[in-house]
C-alpha cells in the first residue's frame, strides 16, 4: 500500500465518526418534525375552551299583563225599571218625552234620566256604590256647598242644594250614592223622588 492510499484511510478514520453521528441526528430530527406537525394546530381553528364565566344566559325580563281598560257606562234607549214615567211627569208637572238608562257601578240599579221634548233632562238619577259608607258620605257632603242644606230623613242621609234652574239632592245608603237632578228650583220633587229610590239600594 502506498504513501496515498495511506493518507486516504487516515482521513476517513478521522471522518468515520462524525459521519455516523451525522446519519444517526438525521433520523431523530425527522421525528421531531413529524411531531410538531402531527400536534401543530390547523390555521383558523383553536383548542382553548372559552372562559367560564359562572352565569347562565340572562333570560328575557317578565312583563306584567296590560292592565284592562275601563269601560266607559253605556247608556240605553228604555223605561227606567224602578221609577215609572207617568209618576215622574206628576210629581215634577212635566211631560216626559224620553227614557234612558245607564250602567252603574252598582249591581242592582242603573242611573235614569228622563227628558223633556224639547231633549233636556227633566230628571237626572245616578248611583255610585263606594269601598265603604264613609266615603259615600264624604262624597255626598262634597256635592254640596255652604248653601245646601242637610237631609236627615232620606236614606243615610245627605245634602240637598238648591239653585236658579235646578236642585240636586245627594244621600247615601250604606256605602252607595244616591244622586237625584231636578230641572226645577224646588227640593221637594227631588226628595220626593229620591224617598222611593233609596230603599231600594239597601
Amino acid at each position: 500500500m502506498g504513501a496515498p492510499d495511506r493518507a486516504r484511510r487516515a482521513r476517513l478514520s478521522r471522518s468515520a465518526p462524525l459521519l455516523l453521528a451525522l446519519l444517526l441526528l438525521v433520523p431523530a430530527c425527522d421525528r421531531e418534525a413529524r411531531q410538531r406537525e402531527t400536534t401543530a394546530v390547523r390555521p383558523g381553528t383553536s383548542t382553548a375552551m372559552p372562559p367560564d364565566t359562572g352565569s347562565a344566559p340572562s333570560s328575557p325580563a317578565g312583563t306584567s299583563p296590560p292592565a284592562q281598560p275601563t269601560s266607559e257606562p253605556v247608556t240605553t234607549d228604555g223605561d227606567c225599571r224602578y221609577l215609572e214615567t207617568t209618576f215622574v211627569e206628576q210629581t215634577v208637572g212635566q211631560r216626559i218625552a224620553r227614557t234612558t238608562y245607564t250602567a252603574t257601578s252598582h249591581e242592582l240599579l242603573p242611573g235614569c234620566t228622563f227628558y223633556r221634548p224639547d231633549g233636556d233632562p227633566a230628571v237626572d238619577i245616578t248611583v255610585t256604590a263606594f269601598p265603604t259608607a264613609v266615603e259615600a258620605q264624604t262624597a255626598a257632603i262634597g256635592l254640596g256647598t255652604p248653601a245646601a242644606n242637610p237631609v236627615d230623613d232620606v236614606g243615610d242621609g245627605g245634602v240637598v242644594l238648591v239653585t236658579e234652574d235646578a236642585a240636586v239632592l245627594a244621600v247615601t245608603v250604606d256605602a252607595t250614592l244616591l244622586v237625584v237632578t231636578v230641572n226645577q228650583a224646588s227640593s221637594l220633587q227631588a226628595r220626593a223622588l229620591a224617598v222611593l229610590v233609596a230603599p231600594l239600594l239597601s
